[in-house]
């Protein structure tokens, strides 16, 4: 595939922040996506992070093609919320077909979100985090994933 300016994980933020299903992290509003690291803050928030992708083969012709790997998280203090989230996403990307994305003047064709696993549960976190001195707030929340690869290309 062509070197793309832009990484998988910014381009599918892009579509689904288009699809009205997130946001930019900047905009301080529900369901923020984030690229590859968490914010402790807020309790709602979705992570793209880039993980293994495909190595396809065409040997006739000699070409090798890399599809790049995504995970996708959600995560909430309700574990259905993220749950039900997670599978908006999921049924979004399934049914995502050419879809055109444009990143600081740059445009790509999003050919497709090829999911490569079901919905995963990745039980309650709990972490600690300091408020103050001496002030220590603990939290409880939910995860769930699903992995996929993405076939994108610049136009």
């Amino acid at each position: 595939m062509p070197v793309t300016r832009h990484s998988a994980a910014d381009i599918v933020r892009q579509s689904l922040v288009t699809l009205g299903l997130g946001s930019l992290p900047s905009a301080n509003t529900v369901w923020p996506i984030n690229i590859d690291s968490e914010l402790d803050l807020p309790d709602n928030t979705i992570t793209i992070r880039q993980t293994q992708g495909r190595v396809l083969r065409r040997t006739q012709y000699g070409v090798v093609t890399e599809v790049p790997g995504l995970q996708v998280r959600v995560r909430n203090e309700v574990s259905q919320r993220a749950y039900d989230k997670l599978k908006e996403l999921a049924d979004a990307c399934d049914v995502l077909l050419d879809q055109t994305v444009v990143l600081d003047g740059v445009s790509y064709s999003l050919g497709s979100i090829r999911r490569t696993s079901t919905l995963i549960s990745l039980g309650k976190l709990v972490s600690s985090s300091s408020a103050a001195p001496g002030v220590t707030i603990t939290s409880s929340r939910y995860a769930w994933v699903f992995n996929c690869v993405v076939f994108v290309r610049n136009t």
